[in-house]
């Protein structure tokens, strides 16, 4: 009977070939230079608070904007996750110890950072300012855009600080 090769990335049934023809494939080094990367960065940021944001804008605007911002906020992510899939998903025998470092590392900051974000939200939800003297209400602020921006910042961080942190494949 063969001996059935091992499997990483289980959900996806892959094994240890296909990991390393996906750590060196090329298709994609346009998005993994430290450029491309920090831009992507950049714009995720500007997307994040931007559908965060969209909730305090009338009903029609806010749609839209959410709408399509979401929608490249979404692209975004899957490119961001395109660029570091190499080493925010390979499994540690298959990485070297500067990736696993690295990989370790980021995830210690985009939890910490997540953390933050979480803590400062919590408290601005207790508090409740009251500003019914002007037209602007703060539960206005805690719409649709607001906990999508912040699922996707949950998913996405992790991939942002890798990305960030790692050299790119220009610079190796």
């Amino acid at each position: 009977m063969a001996k059935k090769e091992k499997k990483f990335w289980p959900i996806e049934g892959v094994t240890r070939n296909e990991v390393l023809k996906s750590q060196s494939d090329v298709r994609f080094n346009f998005l993994r230079t430290r450029k491309s990367r920090r831009m992507m960065i950049a714009a995720l940021s500007a997307l994040t608070i931007l559908v965060a944001l969209s909730s305090a804008l009338p009903a029609k605007a806010a749609s839209y904007l959410g709408t399509l911002g979401g929608l490249f906020l979404l692209i975004g992510y899957l490119l961001l996750r395109t660029s570091v899939r190499h080493i925010a998903d390979s499994p540690d025998e298959l990485l070297d110890e500067r990736q696993i470092a690295l990989r370790d590392r980021s995830y210690l900051h985009s939890y910490r950072i997540i953390s933050s974000i979480f803590v400062i939200a919590l408290v601005a939800l207790f508090i409740r300012i009251d500003l019914s003297e002007s037209t602007f209400d703060i539960s206005n602020w805690w719409g649709t855009g607001t906990w999508f921006s912040l699922i996707m910042l949950m998913a996405g961080l992790p991939s942002m600080v890798v990305a960030w942190l790692d050299k790119g494949e220009d610079e190796i």
